[in-house]
This record gives structure tokens, C-alpha cells and sequence, in this order.
């Protein structure tokens, strides 16, 4: 269950709580914990069995849920905060599914990586007011300074954000397998990512 519990031990004896190594464990690391500060309107629509991607963003860092299909946040986890804040920087990935809804508890383990199949439809988000979309547009994918998923014209420019997949869309982002968004719906707006 949740909490923090004791240090875990580390490669060089140290705990997760300050010594110096690399965490064991980080591969294995499961456990239960309930969801903070839950973003109401995106709270309301997750089902027990709805898969989250776990990051860890901010200043101060906390551990950040996003739904994974909607890339909306859901809220954010504070129980093992340490342990997971070190075992992401040593560059684990973690992610978890809804065990419950009210109140929400999500049971959080390593992520498995998985190819994000293309092409896939996605709202595009963030979209400067005036920007006007045409259906067939088509726009470069980039990563913002964040790691965010960016739509981006010919001269550079920010167009819109993509947050479905916040994390398999950003790492096809990174590894060249997804590099173009193409309006599909400018009323929504919708784009279907591809190569």
C-alpha cells in the first residue's frame, strides 16, 4: 500500500532519501496511491481501468498524472515521491491504472514501452487565437523546452499542442517516427499524426 515507508537501499548503501548510488529497485517498484488535487472535469470521466502516465514536471518537481488516451491532467501523486523522483532521473518511466474512482486510487508501476501506432487522430490544443485551419494542413512535430508535443508552421511557429500519448507521442516525437500532424477537423481541431 501507500507510504513512504523506510529508505530503500541504493548501490552504494545509501537510502532513496539521500544517500548517494542509484536506486535499486526502480524496475520493480509498484504500489498504490491515492490521487491529489484531481482536476475535477477530467476526474468525472476516468473509469476504473483508465491507464495514466506518470511524469514528473514543475518547479517545484511533483509527479504529474496525465490520462494517457486525452493527455489531460488528471492531478498528481504525492505518496513515494522520493523514490519515484530519483528513479525518473535515472530514467525509468512509470505509469498507472484506476483501481478506483471515489476517490480516485491509481496503482502505479514501471512503464512498459509500447510503439505508439500511426497514423492516430488527436485534438490539437493551445491553438493561437486568429489561427485559422484548413482541413489538409500540415504541420512539423517538434518537443518544446518541457518535452511537450508541438505543431509547428514553416517559419517555426507554434501552431498547437498535441497532449494525447504524452509520453509514446513524445518519444516517436524524439525518434523520428512520428513527424508530421495534418488537419483533419479544423472545427474541433483534429489532426491525424503521421511519419
Amino acid at each position: 500500500m501507500g507510504g513512504s515507508g523506510g529508505g530503500e537501499p541504493t548501490s552504494s548503501g545509501g537510502s532513496q532519501f539521500g544517500g548517494p548510488g542509484e536506486v535499486l529497485g526502480c524496475g520493480s517498484l509498484e504500489f498504490q496511491a491515492a490521487l491529489m488535487s484531481p482536476i475535477p472535469t477530467v476526474a468525472s470521466t476516468v473509469a476504473i481501468g483508465t491507464d495514466c502516465e506518470i511524469l514528473l514536471e514543475g518547479t517545484p518537481p511533483q509527479l504529474v498524472v496525465y490520462v494517457r488516451r486525452s493527455g489531460e491532467q488528471l492531478g498528481a501523486i504525492t505518496e513515494r515521491m522520493m523514490i519515484l523522483m530519483r528513479c525518473i532521473g535515472a530514467g525509468f518511466a512509470y505509469e498507472a491504472e484506476v483501481i478506483t474512482t471515489a476517490p480516485i486510487r491509481l496503482y502505479v508501476r514501471p512503464r512498459n514501452p509500447y510503439l505508439l501506432g500511426l497514423p492516430f487522430t488527436a485534438v490539437l490544443s493551445d491553438v493561437p487565437a486568429g489561427a485559422m485551419l484548413t482541413a489538409g494542413d500540415d504541420f512539423d512535430l517538434r518537443l518544446d523546452s518541457g518535452g511537450k508535443v508541438v505543431a509547428v508552421d514553416i517559419f517555426g511557429s507554434d501552431i498547437g499542442r498535441i497532449r494525447a500519448e504524452p509520453v509514446a507521442l513524445a518519444d516517436a516525437v524524439r525518434g523520428g517516427t512520428a513527424r508530421r500532424a495534418t488537419v483533419h477537423d479544423p472545427a474541433v481541431p483534429t489532426v491525424i499524426v503521421t511519419r
